[in-house]
């Protein structure tokens, strides 16, 4: 299954940092976790994921996946 055809990387920005610190402290994710939601949330782009954890996060559009 492939699901990059095309892909940009997104800069690391300040508001992303802090919305990622707001994010850790809030639902007490890891610090990796906490900067992908962030982002997401930031860009307003969905996170396609298998990670049901991301659910508990307020504000991010999740598109779920079944686990393979």
């Amino acid at each position: 299954m492939i699901f990059f055809v095309d892909t940009n990387v997104l800069p690391l920005n300040n508001k992303i940092k802090d919305l990622a610190i707001s994010i850790k402290q809030k639902y007490s994710v890891k610090t990796p976790d906490a900067i992908v939601a962030a982002a997401s949330k930031s860009f307003g782009l969905p996170l396609v994921t298998a990670d049901r954890d991301f659910e508990k996060i307020e504000g991010v559009d999740i598109v779920l996946l079944d686990a393979i």
